[in-house]
């Protein structure tokens, strides 16, 4: 049987009109028996399926403050690093009671509500290198593993290149067509206007797919066919599911429209699979899925926001920035060996390229952009 593609360009922004027609779609009586591709759960009963009207009022439950001698132990943990190269919980040594709550982030990210906010710093008062260590071993008593968040493997912090900073609204998503387990952001500045951060559950958004639309699963566990926007002979299109099984009780969304879709000046490449009917169709009913059920996170100058990649997924409200503050927010990738979920296929070679070596000899080394530099943009991933 044919597979019905759509001549025209998908638009990365679906529109009202889409919006209606989705909804219309959504049966009032779904069906008692749910049918989801072999393997996958009919539910997913976890504190990470969580609905929007249940922990919105109460997201200051998911922040950890840090107080004035907090930050005297962070910034004496900072004099202590710079004698070494390498941070860890080693060379950036929190207190025990500190260093306990940065753990409890870790495991509210994997098996709580999905995120948690660190907020106290002053990014102003120190220096780019500085707050780039500071990140890190904060990061570093959160989650031990790093992970590269550029294409060619090596840099382990990203300060996005200016051509990469998208400035309208994004769509909701979970990163690149691979990305982290656990994803934090140092926001350094938080610009003049807008910019919240919009979180929704990824196990709640399959809750309501697999009661309502399980045609939608199974298009999601499907293999696409993503665009790198890249030279082919070195990043080749990418061919892997949006939906994949970790386990008998989890599922993980690697999800963002953009390689279907293009965006921001990105065409996608006319020579590549025209995305199907369903394809489209899934792709709006996450997006619209995930915002009807999101939260707003206001976060500001010295918020590190830590994310679990796998089960929530985020976009951002469109900013402006003001003549004397500028957006910048740093972005890593963080992994905690000892909470990470089970994978195979894909989404285990996705991990592996990202936490696993990038030498010949097994090693693995790190590189870290503290301020752009010309030519970063070309290995840079896109967001959206």
């Amino acid at each position: 049987m044919a597979v019905v593609g759509l001549a025209s360009t998908v638009p990365y922004f679906p529109s009202d009109q889409q919006e209606q027609s989705f909804w219309e779609t959504i049966p009032k009586s779904p069906p008692d028996a749910t049918r989801v591709p072999q393997g996958f759960s009919k539910k997913l009963s976890s504190p990470l399926a969580w609905k929007a009207d249940d922990i919105a009022h109460r997201l200051s439950a998911y922040e950890v403050q840090l107080e004035a001698g907090d930050v005297v132990a962070v910034e004496s943990a900072l004099g202590a690093f710079k004698g070494y190269s390498e941070i860890s919980t080693d060379t950036f040594p929190l207190p025990k009671q500190l260093a306990q709550r940065l753990k409890n982030v870790s495991r509210e990210c994997y098996g709580g509500v999905g995120f948690s906010v660190v907020c106290g710093l002053d990014p102003s008062k120190y220096t780019a290198a500085d707050n780039v260590a500071l990140f890190a071993g904060i990061a570093a008593h959160v989650a031990p593993g790093r992970g590269f968040v550029d294409r060619k493997r090596e840099s382990a912090r990203c300060r996005p290149p200016p051509q990469c900073c998208i400035r309208e609204d994004t769509g909701f998503h979970d990163g690149e067509s691979y990305n982290a387990e656990i994803m934090g952001l140092y926001v350094l500045e938080s610009g003049d206007e807008g910019g919240k951060l919009a979180l929704s559950s990824s196990f709640s958004l399959y809750n309501e797919l697999a009661r309502t639309r399980p045609d939608v699963v199974e298009t999601l566990a499907a293999p696409w066919v993503l665009d790198t926007f890249k030279d082919y002979n070195k990043y080749p299109p990418l061919r892997v599911p949006f939906l994949h099984q970790s386990g008998s009780d989890k599922v993980i969304f690697r999800f963002s429209r953009y390689p279907m879709t293009g965006f921001q000046g990105l065409v996608r490449n006319p020579a590549l699979p025209i995305p199907t009917k369903a394809q489209v169709e899934a792709m709006d009913a996450v997006q619209f899925m995930a915002a009807a059920n999101s939260i707003r996170v206001p976060t500001g100058s010295g918020d590190i926001v830590f994310i679990n990649d796998q089960a929530v997924m985020h976009a951002r409200d469109s900013f402006r920035d003001g003549t004397g503050s500028k957006r910048h927010v740093l972005k890593m990738f963080l992994r905690d060996p000892n909470q990470s979920w089970p994978v195979t296929g894909p989404a285990l070679e996705q991990r592996q390229k990202i936490y696993g070596p990038n030498r010949d000899d097994g090693a693995r080394a790190e590189q870290w952009w503290t301020d752009f530099e010309m030519g970063q943009e070309e290995e840079a991933p896109t967001n959206g």
